[in-house]
């Protein structure tokens, strides 16, 4: 022991124990660590897996879908479209209409961006896409193509004979099926389509690139009253329209007296089908005269099954009306002293289709409104509200004027905004104290509130460029086709003072047009919204339009259809405050709160109230 402790210390002689015993104590801290490191194997946390079972796969034999894929279908004769830039001496290609001094320069183009918009389609009574539960569902045939959509040779005189077959078999749809039917149902709650282009019909079913001739739409529902009821059918076709009611035709009411005889021949395939009332073909209705029906009854909720073909023939006008008589009751008479029928349906219109009938029936030839609804529930009672008229908007506001709380010094000072003077506000007080500040002590709140309050100077243009479309119809007519104008509206914005301004601005757009053969009738064309920040890097300005807008028109005995009228345009900040207008018409400033209310296709007056269109007169185009 004493040699050990005597070699100990020579070991560390000159040496401060103190760190000889740190340096041992440090060495044996390792020598242990690395014990543990190889001695103690690598250990992970226990985990067992266990294989998943292979399940076979099941075969399931499932019907094939409910779709049927056809080829693309090819007309008998591609549509020929012409469109044609209008270029005049007197007239430019786009024109921009009068304005007020600083309103816009003449002759600007209408570039930037496409505007956000919602595509109205038109409706027609040819039905809708989506079965209300009282519709008639609709099934369009063009005998132009095959089943498949093949070209197929087809003429007036084949066609007639064809339709005679069809009604002549019982209405059977195998004698149909060699020629192409379209995918799209429509369901149709009335059979009422004034005179009107024989494209309408295609158009509706989603075969726009179908010429207007040689077609026929065949409907199934069935008919039914709430409580007993007499009743027989008025109609009028051009050149299709026969009624087929419990396996009888109670009506064959098509064209008379032309070249391929309609009426004789379809009427012959039914049997012989005649009217016995002395009133048929005596009164006007639409392009022709009214064909008077069977009289037909109806025991109270016991429903018939009820068909229904329209149809065109050489193309060109095409009409399809179906008005009720109801038996022991009188009616208005019109100037033929003929009664006022109104027209079959089987469910309260919606306004929006009741315009379009009334823009294209003559006045007195039926009625719109009224009638028995033929459904098996009674109609509710319609509750009239108290009418609250819709308040005008006051004039714009250059400069904001109220008074407010403003933050000064860490107090809430209540004061009017007057203007800024270089970098100070000028407030003036609750007793007309006047109150200086410098516009960086401002809070941001405040700040915003001064940009908003003076809105920058603009200049607003409105500008409108057409092209004229020729699109034929049919090769068996030497018919004038109407006139055909795509409008494309827009604007162009331009900041004119140079104060900056970084805040969102609303442009909405309103475009009016009117009936031609009614001045006092207007409708709202188009309805643009865009939204712009003036800034460098769209040089303060801003250019919007909108998708073309068809606009067609007949010169006829009466001159029938729409022209354009008038616009306003309205720039609203970012609070809905509005800093700015334009309009060529003073009455639709006044009025933009109904204006705002109305629906692209809306009819209405000089107060932007909404109104019915006005019809044809005795004299039109079509008699």
């Amino acid at each position: 022991m004493r040699q050990l402790v005597l070699a100990y210390q020579g070991v560390v002689r000159g040496t401060s124990s103190g760190w000889m015993v740190s340096v041992l104590i440090h060495l044996g801290i390792g020598i242990i660590a690395a014990s543990v490191y190889f001695v103690l194997p690598d250990k992970e946390p226990y985990v067992q897996y266990y294989p998943v079972e292979m399940v076979e796969p099941v075969q399931i034999d499932l019907p094939p879908p409910p779709v049927r894929i056809r080829q693309a279908p090819q007309p008998t004769r591609q549509q020929e479209t012409i469109v044609v830039e209008q270029q005049s001496i007197d007239q430019p290609a786009f024109e921009v209409p009068d304005l007020e001094i600083g309103q816009g320069m003449p002759g600007i183009d209408v570039g930037g961006e496409w505007t956000d918009f919602s595509i109205q389609q038109q409706p027609t009574s040819l039905g809708e896409k989506i079965n209300s539960g009282f519709g008639f569902e609709g099934t369009f045939y063009d005998f132009k193509r095959d089943r498949k959509g093949g070209a197929a040779i087809m003429d007036p005189h084949q066609f007639v004979a064809e339709i005679a077959a069809f009604v002549g078999s019982g209405w059977k749809t195998s004698k149909l099926a060699r020629y192409y039917r379209a995918p799209n149902k429509l369901y149709a709650e009335c059979f009422m389509v004034p005179p009107v282009r024989s494209s309408v019909a295609p158009a509706a079913f989603g075969e726009e690139d179908t010429l207007g001739y040689c077609w026929l739409a065949h409907y199934q529902g069935q008919l039914v009253y709430h409580e007993d009821i007499t009743f027989r059918f008025w109609g009028q076709g051009d050149d299709i329209l026969a009624v087929r009611v419990n396996g009888k035709e109670v009506l064959v009411a098509c064209w008379p007296g032309s070249t391929w005889t309609q009426q004789d021949i379809v009427a012959s395939a039914a049997g012989g089908w005649q009217s016995s009332s002395p009133k048929s073909r005596t009164y006007s209705m639409g392009n022709n005269s009214a064909v008077v029906g069977d009289w037909i009854t109806l025991k109270a909720n016991q429903p018939l099954d009820m068909e229904v073909i329209i149809g065109e023939v050489p193309g060109g006008t095409f009409c399809s009306m179906l008005t009720v008589e109801v038996q022991g009751q009188e009616y208005e008479l019109n100037r033929e002293q003929g009664p006022i029928l109104p027209m079959f349906k089987t469910t309260e219109l919606s306004r929006d289709l009741k315009d379009w009938i009334h823009e294209w029936l003559t006045q007195d030839h039926a009625r719109v409104s009224g009638g028995p609804i033929f459904r098996d529930i009674p109609p509710k009672e319609r509750k009239v509200k108290n009418f609250q008229p819709l308040e005008t908007v006051e004039p714009i506001r250059e400069i904001e004027s109220a008074m407010r709380f403003w933050a000064i010094d860490g107090q809430e000072v209540e004061a009017e905004f007057m203007t800024v003077i270089g970098n100070q506000v000028l407030l003036k007080g609750a007793r007309g104290k006047q109150i200086k500040l410098p516009l960086v002590n401002l809070t941001s709140e405040d700040r915003t509130y001064i940009e908003l309050a003076q809105p920058p100077e603009f200049n607003l243009s409105f500008a409108k460029r057409s092209a004229q479309r020729i699109i034929e119809s049919t090769p068996f007519l030497n018919e004038i086709p109407p006139r055909i104008l795509d409008y494309t509206f827009g604007a162009k914005i331009r900041q004119t003072s140079a104060r900056a301004y970084g805040h969102a601005i609303k442009a909405e757009l309103f475009v009016i047009g009117r009936q031609r053969i009614d001045d006092r009738k207007y409708i709202l064309l188009d309805q643009l919204n865009s939204t712009f920040v003036p800034g460098k890097e769209n040089d303060r300005s801003h250019d919007f339009h909108g998708r073309p807008v068809e606009i067609m028109s007949y010169d006829t005995v009466q001159p029938l259809g729409r022209k354009y009228s008038d616009y306003l345009l309205v720039l609203t900040d970012e609070r809905g405050e509005i800093i700015d207008h334009s309009s060529s018409a003073n009455w639709l400033f006044p009025n933009l709160g109904k204006l705002r209310k109305l629906k692209v296709g809306n009819f209405m007056d000089q107060t932007c109230a909404r109104v019915y269109p006005t019809g044809p007169g005795p004299k039109s185009l079509y008699n």
